[in-house]
């Protein structure tokens, strides 16, 4: 059984890095682009900068230096200034793609193992509390069934030597799939869905983005 789990949540592990796959292949799109206008930018700077000391006599070239110098630094800290907005927006740009992935995966065939080792984690995760309320999407009540719970409990107890009352809650969430499960009468409670789990992952595609474009 306990390889059982290890599968679901091998599966659910894969999901994840698919969808920050993805969202990397966006990120880099987006990268690419800003880095040849900014290199564009710096080019013509330089290129003008010539020119203008082409075009002055000796006597001249000290002052048409300085402005060179002048122009370029102002094309490198506007270059910069292109790279960090973005930056920023490639961040964006990449999670709100990740988002959109998530939108059909509840459509895909292995949905109801994802589903079901989400709530094995999150059930897992609230140890020692035993008696646990289950919130899910409207579009999962169905699935959600005694039947389904009672085999959660049943994976739970041969599999974590774990004994857990699980219940659907009355209130619904909103969300692309998964579960938060809470401890009744409580505060205490965990949040799997996948957009949870995609917000834990937005750190790495920051690092990502921040890394490809400015070389941090």
């Amino acid at each position: 059984m306990s390889r059982q789990i290890a599968r679901q949540s091998a599966k659910v592990d894969e999901i994840r890095a698919r969808i920050v796959q993805e969202a990397r292949a966006e990120a880099d799109r987006i990268v690419a682009e800003a880095k040849a206008a900014a290199g564009a930018a710096v080019a013509k700077a330089r290129a003008d900068a010539d020119a203008d000391v082409a075009r002055r006599d000796k006597a001249a070239r000290e002052e048409a230096e300085r402005a060179r110098k002048q122009r370029l630094a102002a094309a490198h800290s506007g270059a910069r200034a292109r790279l960090l907005s973005a930056r920023a927006a490639a961040l964006e740009d990449a999670y709100a793609t990740a988002l959109g992935k998530l939108q059909g995966l509840r459509d895909e065939p292995g949905y109801a193992e994802w589903l079901k080792a989400l709530l094995v984690e999150a059930v897992l995760a609230l140890r020692p509390h035993e008696d646990l309320e289950v919130l899910v999407d409207a579009r999962d009540e169905k699935l959600a069934s005694d039947d389904f719970l009672g085999s959660v409990e049943i994976v739970l107890t041969f599999s974590h030597n774990l004994a857990v009352r699980l219940a659907l809650a009355s209130e619904r969430i909103e969300t692309s799939g998964g579960v938060i499960v809470r401890a009744r009468g409580g505060n205490i409670r965990c949040d799997n869905t996948f957009e949870e789990r995609l917000r834990g992952a937005r750190p790495e595609l920051f690092r990502r983005v921040s890394s490809e474009i400015l070389g941090e």
